[in-house]
């Protein structure tokens, strides 16, 4: 884990396992395994899907992968690997994901937070406002039993970026992943509007590819 040729880009700690995220999108998990957290599911951090996001609850696991399916494994005892369909909109995916003692939370593209597993202290009772137009969630985290939302101060909706389908300021391979996941079909990927997900919107989606302007 971790090779010159396959670094690691992203770490998460659970209550007693650890999970990375690699460079060619692979996901690592080491640790307890009692309650399957460190079993990756087959399918999960494939070449043709990579990971993109990992989290760590107490003693479950989740991901984000390119396509922009959120997948959790391990202890669910109060639901938090139960992933609700509205987290997987592909007209507005899940770019961030934590996790905390019996919840997970997901940021979406626009902004907004989703919240599932267990409802002691309020967990998915969102304040009100947040992830709305003038509170739009800029990062999560979770503590064990609490998640913390930063809303930044500028809330000026930034410039249309055409080619970035999953919203994290860049175009890069998740968003390419969500444009072949759609491949044939309109809605997310038609970047040219032909009512078709196709060759042409490829070519634009690899023209832009980089950070948003």
């Amino acid at each position: 884990v971790g090779l010159p040729g396959n670094p690691a880009t992203a770490i998460a700690a659970g209550g007693f396992h650890t999970v990375a995220l690699l460079a060619d999108g692979t996901v690592a998990c080491w640790g307890l395994n009692d309650l399957g957290q460190c079993s990756v599911p087959p399918g999960v951090g494939t070449p043709t899907d990579p990971a993109t996001h990992v989290a760590a609850g107490e003693q479950h696991t989740a991901a984000i992968l390119a396509d922009g399916t959120v997948v959790c494994w391990g202890w669910n005892e109060s639901g938090q690997c139960d992933v609700p369909a509205e987290a997987m909109d592909p007209t507005n995916p899940a770019i961030e994901i934590v996790a905390g003692q019996e919840f997970t939370a997901v940021r979406r593209a626009d902004g907004s937070v989703i919240v599932w597993g267990g409802d002691a202290f309020g967990l998915p009772d969102l304040p009100d406002g947040l992830g709305e137009p003038g509170a739009r969630v800029g990062a999560l985290a979770a503590g064990g039993l609490h998640a913390i939302a930063l809303v930044p101060f500028d809330q000026t909706e930034p410039e249309p970026c055409p080619g970035d389908l999953n919203g994290d300021g860049e175009i890069n391979a998740g968003d390419l992943g969500l444009l072949i996941a759609n491949w044939g079909n309109p809605g997310t990927g038609d970047l040219n509007a032909d009512g078709v997900t196709g060759a042409a919107d490829l070519g634009l989606l690899i023209g832009g590819w980089g950070a948003c302007p």
